[in-house]
């Protein structure tokens, strides 16, 4: 097989387009990882705001809680009560964690949980045609439920919940993932 003058490569070609879009990649993907990283503390501080501000109120009013939790005829007493004490800590702490990155993905599985709850809760209410008031901020919620507002909210929390414990769960698995960063 002989080659010809034509078969062998020109030193005095450019390189090609896709080696000079290699070589600008760094730039593309580090404004993307700052829009991701924007979107991600986003996402986190909304699901801080909720919980933390829906806990607080109904630390301040446990006794109305406890009656909003008994309005939806799902749980006999004492369960309400309890309920009522020991739920908005845990919306609390769980926002607390969310929001420092402490036990993060716990966090996030405890608000996944509760909102998987709140749903059914909800959804069971709406179904048997009560009409109450959710109780989701306390005696800030206002009068009668929006159920299917409540439900959209409530769906919307949990997305937002399982996107962060996916790109959790993702950075993990990535051999050069950092824990520096929730």
């Amino acid at each position: 097989m002989n080659m010809t003058s034509d078969d062998l490569p020109n030193p005095s070609l450019e390189l090609p387009e896709s080696v000079d879009a290699v070589l600008r990649r760094p730039a593309k993907s580090r404004r993307r990882r700052r829009l991701v990283s924007g979107l991600r503390w986003a996402m986190r501080l909304l699901l801080t705001g909720v919980f933390l501000s829906a806990g607080v109120l109904k630390v301040m009013d446990p006794i109305g809680f406890a009656e909003d939790i008994r309005n939806y005829q799902l749980v006999s007493d004492p369960i309400p009560a309890a309920l009522a004490l020991s739920l908005p800590w845990l919306e609390i702490l769980a926002a607390l964690g969310v929001l420092t990155g402490r036990l993060f993905r716990g966090s996030l599985v405890i608000l996944a949980g509760m909102n998987v709850v709140f749903l059914a809760a909800i959804g069971s209410a709406w179904a048997r045609g009560l009409d109450i008031q959710c109780g989701c901020f306390g005696a800030a919620g206002g009068g009668a439920t929006n159920y299917p507002l409540h439900l959209l909210e409530n769906f919307v929390l949990l997305g937002l919940a399982v996107l962060l414990l996916l790109y959790r769960w993702r950075q993990d698995r990535r051999p050069s993932a950092t824990a520096t960063e929730p």
